[in-house]
């Protein structure tokens, strides 16, 4: 039997952007500083820019306990909520993406989306930055 937890409740949570009240998906990180972020999004706009969120929606409901924030399912991840969250944006707002082909900091601004956009296998992302 599943149990099902919902951590809407808790002060030390913080949205991040994006979040949409809309979003069918929440995904979690924590700061730098441990503080945990939550982000809204949808998980069809996830599917269709990665296979690994593609793959991990498709897991049976009773799988596993089931966490729950704003009523939605969550997704803890183990990355720094400062990447997850430039990662999200971008399927959102393509030119949020620091992408000055000749920018000397550029490899310093994207090095945390790079990292998650190779994990999470955001290929078309990853094609765009390594242009």
């Amino acid at each position: 039997m599943s149990e099902v937890m919902d951590d809407r409740g808790d002060d030390s949570i913080s949205p991040g952007f994006p979040y949409f009240e809309d979003g069918n998906i929440v995904t979690s990180a924590l700061k730098k500083d441990g503080k945990k972020v939550v982000y809204r999004v949808h998980g069809s706009v996830l599917k269709l820019h990665s296979d690994i969120f593609a793959d991990m929606f498709t897991l049976p409901a009773g799988a596993a306990n089931l966490n729950l924030h704003d009523g939605v399912p969550q997704v803890h991840l183990p990355d720094l909520a400062e990447d997850i969250g430039q990662l999200l944006k971008v399927p959102y707002d393509p030119s949020s993406l620091p992408t000055k082909h000749h920018d000397p900091d550029k490899p310093l601004l994207v090095s945390g989306i790079l990292k998650l956009a190779n994990k999470y296998h955001f290929d078309a992302l990853r094609t765009c930055m390594v242009e």
